[in-house]
């Protein structure tokens, strides 16, 4: 159906928006009972009905907002879809149906399709959270998944990339015009989340240090910046400067914060006769419009673009290849690893690693220093 919000959308456009919505129920613009055929398995056919009523709607977004109030919005998403599939999959007919024998059962199908230890805790996790919040609304007596435990994954050793492949890396991200991103990931060890969420104001340039304020332990953190990780601030810096005049940077309303350091704050007029203002974020949306316009939009970056930066580099370095499914460090993670592995055997202090990685227990950093252990010369009192 066309609306006044898609008109003139490609159909195929109108589909990924309608996708986006159906499966984002938690966004703050989307937050009223949608329509039945917008719904995840809205559609009748073959669906619980438990499913299939507006009420599920409305619970997948009350729990999804208490888990975003808690979290974060990527949370919240994994949350309710993990919800989601388990009320498919379990096809259950109302609160009551949500057990814990439906829990096991659904784990067992989880782990026969191949889910990794890891992940299993995860759903798990997801399922015991909404059986709390299912029992903070009255609808269960008892949390179901409370008394249920798994198998603990083994602790592998942290993969990382070595000084060979981290410089094959930084050449690939050269290449493509994404050295900013993929230099100061490996140079300050943040999370893809806290680089994807970094603003310019948070960055201090003159005191060589950066500010992580939105962290996954929800504790704001100082990293010094090294002499890679300001060349490479100052890069992005510089390549935001030359599109000032001829790029529009649509803001957010309430947006706030600074520009970047040492640019120019005067307003440009836009030929389509807007006023647009330089961005907040260190690495705002970066488009192409119909026109071929460049369009700076001052927001983070989706999920898919950073992997999009990523995809060529861990295709060329072995240590991303080798490293199974599911397994933590894949992709964005495994420049955080070797951060701290660089780091640990170069004999830098486990506190400062700690608190430069934003660990909760330093018992978390020291799997690092495991790495950086080598031959001890006590050895040979050994018989």
């Amino acid at each position: 159906m066309i609306t006044r919000e898609n008109k003139g959308i490609p159909n195929g456009e109108r589909e990924k928006k309608k996708k986006r919505i159906s499966s984002n129920l938690f966004l703050d613009d989307f937050l009223t009972i949608p329509p039945q055929e917008d719904i995840p398995g809205g559609n009748t056919h073959g669906k619980t009905p438990w499913e299939t009523q507006a009420v599920t709607a409305q619970l997948l977004i009350q729990f999804a907002q208490t888990v975003h109030l808690r979290t974060s919005t990527r949370a919240a998403a994994n949350a309710t879809a993990a919800i989601q599939r388990f009320i498919r999959e379990a096809r259950i007919d109302g609160p009551d149906g949500f057990t814990a024998q439906t829990v096991l059962t659904h784990l067992a199908r989880g782990r026969d399709r191949g889910l990794s230890p890891k992940t299993l805790r995860n759903v798990l996790a997801f399922l015991t959270d909404f059986g709390r919040f299912l029992v903070d609304q009255g609808l269960l007596l008892k949390n179901p998944g409370l008394g249920i435990r798994l198998k603990k994954p083994a602790v592998r050793p942290p993969a990382y990339l070595d000084d060979v492949q981290l410089d094959r890396a930084l050449a690939i991200a050269r290449e493509n015009g994404r050295y900013s991103e993929v230099a100061l990931a490996a140079a300050t060890g943040m999370r893809l989340g806290e680089m994807a969420r970094l603003r310019w104001e948070d960055v201090d340039l003159p005191n060589k240090t950066v500010t992580v304020r939105q962290s996954k332990s929800g504790r704001w953190r100082i990293i010094p910046l090294s002499r890679m990780a300001i060349a490479a601030l100052e890069e992005q810096r510089s390549r935001l400067q030359p599109r000032l005049a001829a790029t529009r940077f649509p803001l957010k309303s309430g947006a706030q914060g600074g520009p970047p350091p040492g640019v120019s704050t005067e307003r440009n007029a836009d030929p389509d006769g807007q006023i647009g203002t330089i961005p907040f974020h260190v690495f705002p949306v970066d488009t192409l419009s119909r026109g071929g316009r460049r369009i700076i939009r001052d927001r983070p970056r989706d999920y898919s673009t950073w992997m999009a930066i990523m995809a060529p580099i861990t295709a060329a370095c072995p240590a991303f290849r080798l490293l199974k499914k599911g397994c933590v460090g894949r992709c964005w993670h495994m420049l955080r690893h070797t951060f701290a592995t660089r780091h640990a055997r170069a004999g830098t202090n486990l506190q400062k690693i700690c608190e430069w990685m934003g660990h909760s227990d330093i018992r978390m950093t020291k799997i690092y220093v495991h790495l950086a252990q080598g031959y001890d010369a006590d050895i040979e009192l050994s018989p």
